[in-house]
């Protein structure tokens, strides 16, 4: 007889364990609260979805888990059995950059699609518009409790996701139900999004994008640095370096009291001339500004400079005062130099659900074992957004997705 297994979910991880539950032999419910399956993997990697990375590395994830479940779960379904399946089911890949996997038609909705005919050939039984309420264990089985019917089932796997993006249904549902189970849920929070920070003359420079490093500080000590293009907006910072350093600052931020957030100095820094050395770039303004010292500063710096940045440090330092290029103090270059290789950035808090990439915190990795399946509760699983497991920007979450969703629907099958 079949072993009966009940998907909580139908996400990225929630499809991808039906599937692989139903293709190792059981048979499956697959339980989706919105009217379609799988909505949120239409706005990954801006509507082209980003499966993986082929530089995938337990580096790539912050977690606490301090035995390395990440690396056992993808030595168990890693990035080339992700391609692999991808391909069984009738879907060809492209790479970008040698290393960002997407569909070959680069476009989200293929992805899903596959999905959802892989759903179909494997028979697994969809019903959507289904919010999973509670689950018990019974003597030898569980009960789903939805807002409409109940369910029994061998085997439950729980893929409620996080609270990203809660226009396609993320609530954190999922985090409430855990606990209700008696699961140790760290809090969450925004992870990979946008940072609130505020400095005199914003509007000047909101819409610019420079490539450049961002460091991020807590109480003076450097605690992460990424590199790429930064978005300069009216509110802060954005871009994929900033959303890599985010999560840093969103665990003290979010979840916090005024007076704790306070007692904590948090910063950002952007060095605009990563590839030159301060000393290099005090050269190599000072030779400018002395190429056209009849000029004024705004026109000795047309060229090195976006214009919106000269107005910036024109009056940030005081420049614009100079009749001339030639009049402008060295100590002021030096601070120029200086500014423009570690320009600050006071955070004062972060987007929200709305905005960020992916939810930080959840269950705590102990909860489960390398199969992810409850150490307390045999029978059950979780996978995906629901565990506290963050991945940085380039296929690495949906790889985490995909990765636990197949393994615990294969284990559950058993």
């Amino acid at each position: 007889m079949k072993r009966s297994v009940c998907v909580a979910g139908g996400g990225a991880s929630g499809m991808m364990a039906a599937i692989a539950a139903a293709k190792a032999g059981a048979k499956v419910t697959l339980l989706e609260k919105n009217d379609r399956m799988g909505k949120k993997i239409l706005m990954t990697g801006n509507g082209k979805c980003n499966l993986t990375n082929l530089d995938m590395n337990i580096s790539a994830y912050y977690t606490e888990d301090k035995d390395s479940l990440v690396g056992k779960v993808l030595e168990q379904f890693g990035e080339k059995d992700l391609v692999e399946l991808f391909k069984e089911l009738g879907m060809d890949v492209t790479v970008a950059r040698d290393l960002y996997v997407y569909p070959n038609t680069q476009t989200a909705a293929t992805v899903l699609n596959v999905l959802r005919r892989a759903l179909t050939y494997y028979e697994v039984m969809c019903k959507t518009e289904a919010t999973v309420k509670n689950i018990k264990k019974e003597s030898r089985s569980f009960c789903i409790e939805t807002d409409k019917e109940a369910y029994t089932a061998d085997r439950v796997i729980i893929s409620m996701g996080g609270k990203s993006f809660p226009k396609t249904g993320s609530d954190g549902a999922g985090f409430l139900l855990a606990k209700k189970l008696g699961f140790q849920v760290q809090p969450d929070y925004p992870a990979l999004t946008a940072l609130i920070c505020p400095v005199e003359g914003q509007k000047i420079i909101s819409g610019l994008r420079a490539d450049g490093a961002v460091a991020l500080s807590i109480d003076g000590k450097k605690v992460f640095q990424d590199f790429g293009q930064i978005q300069f907006t009216d509110y802060g910072l954005s871009g994929i370096p900033v959303f890599q350093i985010s999560r840093f600052a969103s665990q003290l931020l979010w979840n916090k009291g005024k007076k704790e957030r306070d007692r904590h100095c948090i910063e950002v820094k952007i060095n605009l001339f990563p590839h030159m050395t301060r000393e290099e770039l005090y050269r190599h303004i000072e030779n400018q500004l002395a190429m056209f010292s009849h000029m004024s500063y705004e026109d000795a710096m047309s060229g090195l400079l976006h214009k919106k940045w000269i107005v910036f440090f024109g009056r940030r330092l005081g420049l614009f005062k100079y009749p001339d290029a030639l009049s402008i103090p060295r100590k002021l270059i030096k601070e120029l130099s200086y500014e423009l290789t570690e320009l600050p950035f006071p955070v004062e808090g972060v987007k929200g659900y709305d905005f960020c990439q992916v939810t930080g915190g959840g269950v705590d990795l102990s909860c489960v074992d390398e199969h992810l399946q409850s150490r307390m509760q045999p029978g059950l699983f979780l996978t995906g957004e629901i565990l506290d497991v963050t991945g940085k920007c380039g296929g690495y979450n949906l790889q985490w997705a995909f990765s636990t969703g197949y393994i615990a629907g294969t284990y559950a099958a058993e």
